[in-house]
């Protein structure tokens, strides 16, 4: 049941580092998908999916609209792991709630999947673009397709690919993420380079990148526990992330590493600040004591 006298349903609030000064209004609970093997959502009842009544997100949005610093915001960000994939009537409903008690708004931006978003005739994502719609922030995770079937990711990389060709074409901005370690050690070489590769055919506004960090609960863990799946150290995760910082090619994209999970954090623009980037990973990597680090193997088809 939705809880009217508090601002959110829970005591935890996810956004993206580029939201950080956004108004966070939330309209939907938990993800539509649940299926990921690496995802909590999928092993506790609050990553069900949700959606807020529109009366209690006009509650909401009306007590966010009291506070002084909110009137100095220009975005808005609906809470929720995908809320695009809330239908476009919908959308519309809860758009026109945020320009009514937040006219001074002039975005309103949240998380999707590739295929909510192929989901969406052009004409609905057009309209809900001329409302406020500003930006997507998806989650690709792998551009690697055995990879992205091994984790029951439940999305192609043609598809992510028809979804970045058709929010170029209506002009949504989009911001892309992806988790180093996905492939384990098995897996790792593939998933840096075609993992960038997937990027390099992409046009972000941001690129986010994050380590895997595995849930009790979900399939992953099992998978770990019984040794299907071997996880990176964090030597191997910054070594992973150099490679994909190698192989990246994307322009005009800034590169954000500032999870709390990432074992290398930095940020900076590509390509200005790559090479920049490169020799603060480079000095990271001079520093390590490889002796209890596997033996790297330059091959695609066995790890490194």
């Amino acid at each position: 049941m939705d809880n009217t006298d508090y601002l959110y349903d829970n005591d935890v609030v996810f956004r993206p580092p580029p939201e950080h000064n956004s108004v966070l209004l939330e309209v939907t609970v938990g993800c539509t998908y649940r299926k990921c093997s690496y995802c909590a959502c999928t092993c506790h009842d609050q990553g069900k999916f949700r959606m807020i009544k529109p009366d209690i997100v006009e509650k909401r949005a009306a007590a966010l609209a009291l506070d002084p610093k909110n009137r100095q915001r220009r975005t808005v960000f609906f809470l929720g792991l995908n809320p695009f994939a809330l239908s476009t009537d919908r959308l519309r409903t809860l758009f026109n709630i945020v320009h009514d008690h937040m006219p001074w708004i002039k975005k309103i931006n949240m998380y999707a999947r590739a295929d909510d978003v192929l989901r969406k005739p052009r004409r609905e994502i057009e309209e809900l673009r001329r409302n406020g719609l500003g930006e997507l922030h998806i989650g690709l995770e792998s551009g690697s397709e055995r990879i992205l079937k091994m984790c029951n990711k439940g999305i192609t990389t043609e598809q992510m690919l028809a979804c970045f060709r058709l929010l170029d074409s209506v002009g949504v901005p989009y911001n892309l993420s992806s988790i180093i370690g996905l492939g384990g050690r098995d897996l790792c070489w593939e998933h840096a380079t075609e993992t960038a590769a997937l990027y390099n055919k992409s046009r972000p506004k941001t690129i986010r990148i994050m380590s895997l960090t595995v849930w009790p609960g979900t399939k992953m863990h099992s998978d770990i526990a019984e040794g299907r799946f071997v996880t990176l150290t964090p030597e191997e995760e910054i070594l992973e992330q150099r490679l994909l910082l190698e192989e990246l090619t994307v322009d005009d994209c800034v590169f954000i590493a500032t999870h709390m999970s990432n074992s290398a954090p930095l940020s900076g623009y590509l390509q200005a600040d790559k090479e920049s980037m490169k020799d603060t990973m480079d000095e990271m990597i001079c520093a390590f004591d490889l002796s209890g680090v596997q033996k790297w193997k330059l091959e695609p088809q066995s790890g490194w």
